[in-house]
């Protein structure tokens, strides 16, 4: 499906922790994310009360008209605006702290709801990031950074992946009912 390549980059973390506040999409609950530096090799974690989800294309599926990454118990929806945002800063290894504000009404009808934790919406948002980014800045790491190369078409009907000449392109099929 894919093989590890390698141009001699080298990982790259933050210098220090990123705080972004905002609502969830799905819910309109208060969230809280810490973006924390990590180690090498620790690539993007995702950190929620249920445990952690690696982000990893193994992790991905499609979820309504999002992204959703889950391993075991984690669950974390809506993740790529930040994704995408870290991609385009070359951060390899963070650790992101996901925690809702429950808000009364989540509070007594929680446990009858999806107990997915959602990215706050960073629709129109993402300069904030870039900025917050900007400020802390960014550490190289040690080591080599891995990339990985799709060498063939990678689909489970709603997400896809595919090689293409330069870079990636990831489409994701919606229904909306």
């Amino acid at each position: 499906m894919y093989s590890k390549i390698s141009w001699k980059m080298i990982q790259q973390t933050l210098k220090d922790c990123i705080e972004l506040e905002g609502t969830e999409f799905y819910g309109g609950n208060n969230v809280k994310v810490i973006i924390e530096p990590a180690k090498e090799d620790s690539g993007i974690v995702f950190s929620t009360p249920k445990g952690i989800v690696k982000a990893d294309v193994e992790n991905a599926r499609q979820y309504k008209s999002s992204i959703i990454l889950e391993s075991g118990k984690a669950r974390v929806l809506s993740v790529e605006h930040l994704l995408a945002t870290l991609y385009a800063y070359g951060i390899d290894n963070v650790l992101i702290n996901v925690r809702r504000i429950p808000s009364f009404g989540y509070r007594i009808l929680g446990p009858f709801g999806t107990n997915i934790e959602v990215v706050p919406t960073l629709q129109r948002r993402e300069r904030e990031l870039c900025e917050k980014i900007e400020r802390v800045g960014i550490k190289q790491q040690g080591k080599e950074r891995k990339i990985f190369r799709v060498n063939k078409k990678i689909s489970d009907g709603k997400l896809t992946l595919e090689q293409i000449s330069e870079g990636l392109v990831i489409s994701a099929k919606t229904n909306y009912p």
